[in-house]
């Protein structure tokens, strides 16, 4: 049975689910192919995610998550993470780890850039 986690953010009901093997085999391949030479940032985090976000999360997009606040957004990733625990595991050992990492921080870096103005 897929794990999910439901959320209640104000008036929003968000149901975080388990992604299946071949949405993590799909989300991995898809992200090491979209990542050869693009820099790195909310627009490349947008493409490689895009068709995945909605088989993860249901009652929220992409583009909706520009209008969470930052504590919002830390509650969807948490509970992202603890249904998908193997998620992580799995793209670590296809070498993907350090990607991640570095797609999270210059997301970050973009989001802080578009709080600036």
């Amino acid at each position: 049975m897929r794990k999910k986690k439901d959320l209640k953010l104000d008036d929003r009901e968000i149901t975080v689910k388990e992604l299946t093997v071949r949405e993590i085999l799909e989300v991995g391949n898809e992200l090491s192919e979209q990542v050869k030479g693009e820099d790195f940032g909310l627009d490349l985090l947008k493409k490689a995610l895009g068709k995945h976000f909605s088989k993860a999360i249901d009652g929220l997009s992409l583009d909706s998550l520009l209008e969470l606040a930052p504590s919002e957004i830390d509650l969807v990733y948490k509970a992202f993470k603890e249904v998908n625990k193997v998620f992580f595991v799995v793209v670590d050992q296809m070498g993907l780890g350090e990607l991640l990492k570095t797609l999270k921080e210059a997301a970050k870096k973009d989001f802080l850039n578009l709080l600036a103005g």
